[in-house]
């Protein structure tokens, strides 16, 4: 009797140790380590995709609030809205934040409910095909997972269900009270709240009132901080031409986790750093296309000389290019040199948007640059911001949107880079309004930059004609303007900067005011002249004669020589080592520092040694795709590529305090010293 009851007693420890209890031994003690992520939505959200074996592999620091409000290793499926919910985004969203920040717990809160229209996430908001509450049952989850952790992010994919005539219309008031209500719930004012974008299949083509939804989602940033968007362009279906399929739900998670990091860097960025946005009016004359304005303005500057203007291209890619360009650590450079602020516009174009309608700035566009500067003036405590001249670096339509910002401000303008970009030609031909040319549009020191690989291509070859027809009427005019393509790229910038950076910072050596603040330019030095050719790849020497009437106009002797060797070999050289990094640190585990770029040639990586001996680098491999690599990736649009890279070097093997060092390598290959 004695021998079964123990033999029952073990075999009850073995059921109850057979099943996992993890309890809370798996949640950090810290509520700062526990990033909590709230799941929000519907179908698209929950997951509907086919769970295989790679979906129930679990890992202990990324976690999931179960149904029972018990938190448990993730895997899928996450949600439990429908007996259907299958692979979602959650996950994969989930694995990528934990790879990026290894020293927190990710804690996901699924509360998606397939089928909810946006109506049902508001308070007593009811959806009858699940009879829930979506917000009132989300809250209480959200409460219960706040006791553990702290919120970190809020992602939303939704939409389908408002796709229609009825709740379109309705569907943009309803958003942005919807991103409100969950930050004042929670008290996340400043939490990133990510949408996803709705599935886009070849097989059921969008109808008017789904691409109104999708507008609204891709616009949110102009509308509300802290706030992004992710797209499902390429990502497949699962055969119902409504949710997307398991792969993709992963793809899409990825995604949503860059989005994220990209936010989460912008919004840790420091004080230094301050947004603007507007969203489109649809009153006339006025700007259609939303846009935000990031300026960048040096620590410890105390009064501002100048602006860098870095304005992308025209297209969603570019514009979402257009994000980071203040947070360029080359560009910053050149603008703490000068005691100058470094501004990034974005505006929010989507696919189906005529470009022109900000390019020109005479469409709305400049009134708001101008409003923009005002406000941030005011934002940033730096009141000179409203009154310091600017220097303008454009790409493509923004080389456009410069040219003829050129004509309505010259008085404020020091300097211009037109990167594969004019309205120059859409004027002559009568395409668009010729501007009225003041003379002191022509005392604008200007470099004309397309690529060779567009003289002669179907869709960009005005880019290239337009720049060379552009220096030739300008230099008639007796304007300070030189023409200097690349012979080694088409329409994107690649390695542009190399030249564009110290032509600006020759520019500003004599034009910006001796007392900082102001806004009177001084006039540009008498320059240097070199030989005009509409080919400089097929000649063996850049300067040899031209029959052209005019000659190119540069500043100095120096940028001529640059000049020189750029048109023929798209490159400048540099024989200087970078800056050494400073503010080392060396923790268990971790090295943090903080560096400047190179001046001449950025930041390709980091070098780091213990007792001399190379223990890694940062990056550890580089995505080559535009020009030189470096350490905040180019993107096409001569802006990094996000998410941007943190300066942090992970060793397991390193104990705190030890003697390491870091050493900053330039896109040359220069070191800097010990």
């Amino acid at each position: 009797m004695v021998a079964n009851m123990r033999h029952f007693v073990l075999l009850i420890l073995l059921l109850v140790t057979a099943v996992p209890f993890y309890g809370n031994d798996l949640i950090p003690e810290e509520q700062e380590n526990f990033h909590l992520f709230l799941l929000v939505g519907q179908s698209n959200m929950a997951g509907r995709g086919e769970v295989s074996e790679k979906d129930l592999i679990e890992n202990p620091r990324v976690l999931a609030l179960g149904k029972d409000l018990k938190w448990a290793p993730a895997v899928d499926p996450l949600h439990f809205d429908k007996p259907i919910a299958g692979v979602g985004l959650g996950k994969s969203f989930g694995l990528e934040i934990a790879k990026a920040r290894p020293g927190i717990t990710v804690g996901l809160i699924p509360c998606a409910v397939g089928g909810s229209p946006i109506r049902s996430w508001e308070p007593g908001g009811y959806h009858e095909q699940t009879k829930t509450h979506p917000w009132d049952d989300m809250v209480p989850r959200v409460r219960e997972a706040l006791k553990s952790g702290t919120l970190k992010g809020i992602l939303w994919h939704q939409g389908e269900s408002d796709s229609n005539e009825e709740n379109a219309p309705l569907y943009q008031g309803k958003m942005l009270d919807l991103v409100k209500r969950f930050r004042k719930e929670f008290e996340a004012e400043n939490v990133p709240f990510i949408c996803g974008q709705m599935g886009i299949f070849e097989e059921r083509p969008w109808n008017e009132y789904k691409l109104q939804v999708d507008k609204v989602h891709q616009t949110l940033p102009a509308f509300l901080p802290h706030t992004g968007f992710v797209s499902a362009k390429g990502l497949g279906h699962k055969g119902d031409h409504v949710h997307f399929n398991a792969a993709a739900y992963r793809t899409l998670g990825q995604k949503f986790a860059k989005e994220y990091l990209h936010l989460e860097r912008l919004a840790s960025g420091s004080r230094d750093y301050h947004s603007v946005s507007y969203p489109p009016s649809e009153k006339e004359g006025e700007l259609s296309i939303g846009v935000t304005h990031t300026l960048w303005i040096p620590n410890g500057v105390k009064i501002l000389r100048g602006i860098i203007v870095h304005q992308h291209g025209c297209g969603t890619g570019a514009c979402a290019g257009g994000a980071t360009a203040a947070y360029d650590l080359h560009w910053q450079a050149l603008a703490r040199k000068w005691d100058c602020a470094l501004l990034g516009p974005r505006y929010h174009q989507m696919e189906r948007e005529n470009c022109r309608d900000w390019c020109d700035p005479r469409n709305g566009s400049g009134a708001v640059f101008v409003k923009a500067l005002e406000d941030l003036a005011a934002k940033s405590g730096h009141p000179e911001v409203a009154e310091i001249p600017w220097c303008l670096w454009g790409h493509s339509g923004g080389g456009f949107w410069a040219s003829l910002l050129q004509m309505e401000h010259p008085e404020k303008i020091a300097a211009i880079w037109f990167q594969s970009g004019t309205a120059h030609s859409r004027w002559v031909s009568g395409e668009i309004e010729k501007p009225d040319i003041p003379a002191a549009a022509m005392e604008i020191p200007m470099v004309a930059n397309p690529g060779f690989g567009e003289r002669g291509h179907k869709r960009f070859k005005v880019a290239y004609s337009g720049c060379f027809e552009m220096v030739k009427d300008y230099r008639s005019r007796g304007g300070l303007i030189a023409f200097a393509p690349d012979p080694l790229s088409a329409h994107d910038t690649r390695d542009s900067r190399y030249l564009a950076i110290p032509f600006f910072d020759a520019v500003l050596a004599q034009r910006l005011p001796d007392t900082p603040g102001t806004g009177a330019l001084k006039p540009a030095g008498p320059g240097v002249e070199t030989p005009l050719h509409e080919n400089y790849v097929d000649l063996e020497d850049p300067l040899s004669p031209s029959q052209e009437k005019v000659a190119n106009w540069l500043p100095n002797s120096e940028i001529a020589a640059m000049w020189a060797e750029f048109v023929k070999k798209g490159e400048v050289g540099d024989t200087t080592p970078p800056p050494a990094p400073t503010g080392i640190e060396v923790n268990e585990g971790v090295v943090i520092w903080d560096a400047e770029a190179d001046f001449e040639s950025g930041i390709r990586e980091f070098v780091i040694r213990k007792d001399g001996q190379e223990i890694g680098r940062v990056p550890t491999a580089h995505k080559k795709r535009f020009g030189r690599p470096l350490f905040q990736a180019m993107s096409y649009h001569d802006t990094p590529e996000a998410p941007l890279p943190e300066m942090i070097f992970r060793d397991a093997a390193i104990s705190a305090g030890e003697k390491i060092t870091v050493h900053t390598v330039n896109s040359v290959g220069l070191e800097s010293g010990r």
